[in-house]
């Protein structure tokens, strides 16, 4: 689900995204702090597993808990760049585990294309499922629900 969060001014947003920056820097443990250009990561969240490589640090003491990285998870399989804050990392993998999980996840991959029939029926097979399994994600989908026609 998504939230969003309607403001009065420009001014009303920067602050509360501010607060929210604050507010996921005190989140931060030692180890996540320690990431830097090369480290590979793993995060779950809304159903999906990410896994990220970071490519750079920044020099800005605002930014010090972001990191440009590129992740790839089972909506985005190609792979996307942009920032992360290093409060949702779960835990380091090494470099083989995340090979292994941006190859799994490429289109056209056995068992790695999410078009596949093989994850319509098992969305969260495969790779995926020990790391589901701890983080408390279910591993089957709900049945979707009809969309109301009318009013």
């Amino acid at each position: 689900m998504v939230t969003v969060e309607v403001f009065d001014s420009a001014e009303d947003a920067w602050a509360a995204m501010e607060e929210a920056r604050k507010a996921a820097d005190a989140r931060v443990r030692p180890w996540q702090a320690d990431a830097r250009p090369s480290d590979c990561f793993v995060y779950s969240g809304k159903g999906l597993v990410i896994y990220g490589e970071v490519l750079e640090c920044y020099d800005d003491a605002r930014l010090k808990h972001y990191r440009f990285c590129r992740c790839y998870s089972m909506a985005c399989p190609r792979g996307e760049l942009g920032d992360v804050h290093v409060s949702v990392i779960e835990r380091f993998i090494s470099r083989e585990e995340f090979e292994q999980a941006r190859d799994d996840l490429r289109p056209g991959r056995a068992g790695g294309n999410p078009g596949s029939a093989s994850h319509r029926h098992a969305p969260f097979r495969g790779l995926h499922q020990p790391h589901l399994q701890r983080c408390g994600v279910p591993l089957t989908r709900p049945s979707p629900r009809p969309l109301p026609l009318g009013p």
